[in-house]
Order: C-alpha cells, then structure tokens, then sequence
C-alpha cells in the first residue's frame, strides 16, 4: 500500500450553505494558496487572508487523526474497520472514489433474512441470489487479497434491467452506463479506492478502444493497483469489483478472474416487492471486522476452494479452470459467512449445487476460450478463408509419430504473428492479444497436443519452403476451429 501522506483537512460555513459546514482537502502546498480557498466563496483580503491561516495552521495538529481513503473494509494501523466515504479525505473526491459519500445503510438480522429469501425467489436456480452474495462478499477482497469481477448475460425481455434496478437499492451500489465509461479515465474514476462492487451496462456497445482498456483495467481491479494520473499526480486505487451486464459481455482474456450469474428463459418467479427493506450493509461489515482475521478467511476459502477443485469437470493441469474453480470458491465462502450473519441454514435453496453447476457449465462452454492460441488461430484461419492470408501455407497430409496420415495445415507461426501485426483490419484485435511472441504462441500449440510434427519442408508455388509446422485440423475441431476450404492459397 501506499505510504502515509499529511493532508490538511478544512471545514468552512459558507452564506450559500447554511449551518452546513463545507469541506476540502488540501495538500501541503496547496494551503497557503488563496486560489484553492476562493473555492468556497471570495476572499476580500488576501493577505490578511493568509496570516489567519499562518496563525490557524499552528494548532492543526491537535485535531489530527490516521485516516484511510478507501471505502469499504479498510486496513487502519493494523485493525481492519468500516471506512465510509465521510471517513476518507480525498483531495479530489468526485474523481477518487465514486462512493465518496457514501454511509452503508443500517438495519437488522430480520431485514437480511427478508432480502436473501426475495432474492432466491424471484429468480430459479439461485440466479438472482448469486448476484447479491458476490456483491456483499466484495468487501472481503480486504481479507482475502482479490475478489472476482461478475458477468450478468441474459437476453432480452429476461427480466435484467429490472433485477439490476432492484440490486442497486438493496446494495447502494452505482451502474455506470455505457456513456459514461467513453474515456479510460472516467473507467478509472468508476473503480477507483473501495471494495464496494459497481456496474457497467452494456460495455460491449462501446468502441473497441474502450472496450480494450476496460478489459486492462479489470485485470488490474481483481486485486488492487495503485494508480497515479495528471500533472498533480492524484492517487487513483483500482480496487472495486465490477458488475458487467449486457446481451454479450466481451471479455475473453477475463476469464481466469469472472464469475458468471445465467438469467435464464422461463426462470423467472415472484416479483419483489417494493417494501422490500434494504441489505444492512453496515451490520454485516462490522459482523467481519469483528469476527474474522485474514488467517481464519484464507483457511475457510482454503476448504470451499479444495470442495470446488474436487467437484469441477476440468482436469487439474487446466490452469485456467482451475483459478475459475477458486473464483467460486470465494462465492461460497461469502455464501457460507451470509449464512452465519443471517441465521440461515447453508443447504437453503441448493445454493451451493446451483453455484457448482453454473462454475461446471462456465468452464465447460470456456474451454476453447481460455487459451490465447486459440484466439490467434481463429484469426489466422479467418484470413485464410478471406483469402487475405499471403504468406507461404498450404493444407497437406502429414504422417504422426504412428505413421498414421493426418490432415494438416503447413504454417510458419512467426508468419501467422506477422500478418496479425502488420495488417490495417487487425490492428485493434493484435492490440487486445495477450500472446504477441511468435515463441510463446508455437509453445502453446505445443502444449495443446495439436502439432503433429515440426520443421517440415514443401514446396508452395513453386517455392521451397521450410521451418513448417504441422497442425492437425481435426485437434483443431476440437476447440472450435476449422477452416472454410483446403487448397493452397497463393504466396
């Protein structure tokens, strides 16, 4: 974390406010410049101005105190406590945090009873519930050291924008629209200094600029990283998990940090109420802080993540899987603290069969997506079916090590990276690829079980070509891959 910084904080009754008192934060240099209090109204006598605030500036220690701009479960001096907005000093608050001024809403065990027993009703299998749990289990990123980012799909006329609606009043929590995320800075300002969980509708319709830097900074978001921006060099703290919803939900290279909530057709079940009472927020926070360390939460998510390995379809040397495995294992830890918190039973709703079963759908339907060569060989077999692909390939068969012949595709993986590189059309998706080394990319293949054999030599219009590599195509079927027709295309 970040070292600790003196801030001078200033409280002010201006005319135009009233008894309410005005405050601003200033930095050490900013305290003697007039300009900066000439933002609370006018100064008619500068200099007298500035000799009140010499002689105030003497005393200011006296009312000191250690503060954290975070909001959400915080770390003060070693003790983890409930930080809200009023509790941060942020020197420039509308662009740091956008729960500033947020205070967490407070009420009973009742009320929560009341709202986790709507939320399982109003959506079958748990949908609508999973939703709520990953948005209340954020706050334990403090304790746990990462929380996941949720994908909401669902088509329309599915009931999302009203489920949506009634999360943001249980939860207080802000979703953005896909207006306000058309700068990489205004995504910054939407996640920055909180563990309070915000919403992105519709990223997917924006331009694939912004959707890039979106993904980017997602990936920085599922832990925490610090961030400094402008002439001021203003600390930006990318920490809140996010909540995307949408038709389609782009996020491919995500994968390994998302966990996904279906709304799926005819599951829909009774309406919530509007009476229905808020999540208390505040209750369930100091419920944490009180009762829960970092090493007694590592070893309850230590168990439901060995639960879900166990009980996941994906083979344990699939990296990928596995650490979606762990995403939804800290789902069910939240789960299972919600339980206590609540004083309802575990089994209630077959929550947890419901989450195993959506963590066992997702990772099956990601298989193929979760692999960076994929995505590069999609592209490269997407031009050879264009016929844009210039570069020296051809489709042949090729004996394995059983002497058995297969079909092949003879490519160079360095040509494939280039034409990828160099070509206008594919310039925003090269910029999206987490592989850019033609090494890393062969690797992968290699990995995968799809080359049958390597350095091969044949002859392309007439040209000797070597350094081929052999990829089978129907190991390519089995990701998804195929390629539209089989003749040698010209060099």
């Amino acid at each position: 974390m970040p070292k600790p910084q003196v801030l001078f904080s200033v409280s002010v009754q201006a005319p135009r406010h009233g008894a309410n008192l005005q405050r601003r934060v200033f930095e050490d240099e900013q305290l003697h410049n007039v300009d900066q209090w000439r933002k609370f109204g006018p100064v008619f006598q500068p200099s007298a101005f500035n000799r009140m605030v010499s002689i105030l500036e003497r005393s200011a220690d006296l009312g000191a105190r250690h503060a954290v701009n975070f909001v959400g479960l915080a770390w003060r001096e070693g003790k983890l406590v409930v930080n809200e907005g009023p509790d941060c000093y942020f020197t420039n608050p509308q662009q740091q945090c956008p729960y500033h001024n947020l205070t967490f809403h407070s009420g009973s065990k009742e009320d929560a009873r009341q709202v986790i027993n709507a939320y399982q009703a109003t959506f079958k299998h748990n949908a609508a519930l999973q939703l709520l749990v990953w948005g209340l289990g954020a706050h334990l990123k403090a304790l746990l050291g990462f929380w996941p980012h949720m994908i909401m799909q669902a088509d329309k006329g599915s009931g999302k924008s009203t489920l949506i609606k009634r999360l943001e009043r249980t939860l207080t929590f802000t979703m953005f629209s896909g207006q306000s995320l058309e700068t990489v800075f205004r995504i910054v300002t939407s996640i920055s200094s909180t563990s309070h969980p915000v919403g992105w509708e519709e990223i997917s319709a924006r331009r694939q600029q912004t959707i890039d830097a979106a993904v980017n900074l997602l990936q920085e978001s599922y832990q925490y990283t610090i961030n400094r921006r402008n002439s001021e060099m203003t600390e930006y703290i990318l920490s809140a998990p996010v909540l995307m919803a949408g038709e389609d939900v782009p996020v491919r290279s995500l994968l390994g940090k998302v966990v996904r909530a279906s709304l799926k057709p005819g599951a829909k079940g009774t309406l919530m109420r509007e009476s229905l009472p808020r999540f208390p927020m505040l209750q369930w926070l100091q419920f944490l802080a009180k009762h829960y360390d970092r090493s007694q939460i590592q070893e309850i998510y230590g168990r439901y993540r060995k639960r879900c390995l166990d009980l996941s379809r994906a083979s344990g040397d699939d990296d990928g899987a596995v650490r979606m495995a762990g995403n939804y294992a800290a789902v069910l830890m939240a789960w299972r603290l919600l339980c206590e918190f609540a004083g309802v039973e575990e089994s209630q709703g077959d929550f947890p069969q419901d989450v195993l079963h959506e963590m066992n759908e997702h990772i099956s339907e990601t298989s193929q997506d979760r692999e960076p060569w994929v995505w590069i060989m999609e592209i490269a077999l997407s031009e050879i079916d264009r016929g844009e692909f210039r570069y020296p390939h051809m489709f042949d068969s090729v004996q394995d090590d059983e002497r058995v012949d297969v079909e092949c595709l003879l490519v160079r993986t360095s040509n494939i990276m280039d034409h990828i590189a160099h070509s206008p059309a594919l310039r925003d998706r090269w910029n999206a690829l987490p592989v850019k080394s033609d090494r890393v990319f062969k690797r992968q293949l290699r990995q995968a079980g799809v080359i049958v054999a390597e350095n091969k030599e044949r002859v392309i219009n007439s040209r000797r070509v070597s350094n081929l590599v052999a990829v089978d195509l129907d190991a390519l079927v089995r990701y998804g891959l195929s390629v539209g027709w089989k003749e040698t295309a010209p060099v």
